[in-house]
């Protein structure tokens, strides 16, 4: 239970290491208390340069309710948290309510395109086309 404790405050670090290191902690731990924390840490702007490692946790916790959150990080997070978030969105089952699919579906059809790097635009194709049968 201390580690658990322990690895909470830890996400509140301003060092991005320890962040890590407690992400990685409630991984191995995969108590799905850590999601709703997991997912603060992941949504500061404070740490946006820094969260694959704690989207990396949540793959083997129960996600089902992230969706928007997780389309949004596929589209403006950087490299390797776009390519996790991209993961999660593949990989788990999610609850998505009409106004979350309403709002991914504006968010996704709103994106300027040509102010997107390439792995943005790969990402919102496939996102387009997974969740809204849409061709880009």
């Amino acid at each position: 239970m201390n580690t658990f404790k322990n690895a909470l405050n830890d996400l509140k670090s301003k060092d991005p290491k320890i962040r890590n290191k407690a992400a990685l902690a409630l991984r191995d731990l995969g108590d799905q208390r850590a999601v709703g924390p997991l997912i603060s840490a992941i949504i500061n702007p404070d740490n946006s340069k820094s969260i694959g490692t704690m989207l990396y946790a949540l793959e083997v916790m129960d996600c089902r309710e992230l969706f928007l959150p997780l389309i949004r990080i596929a589209i403006g997070g950087n490299f390797e948290a776009s390519a996790i978030a991209l993961d999660l969105l593949h990989e788990k089952d999610f609850f998505v309510t009409d106004e979350d699919f309403t709002e991914s579906k504006s968010f996704l059809d709103n994106i300027e395109r040509s102010d997107l790097k390439d792995f943005q635009s790969v990402a919102l194709n496939e996102l387009t086309e997974l969740f809204f049968n849409e061709s880009v």
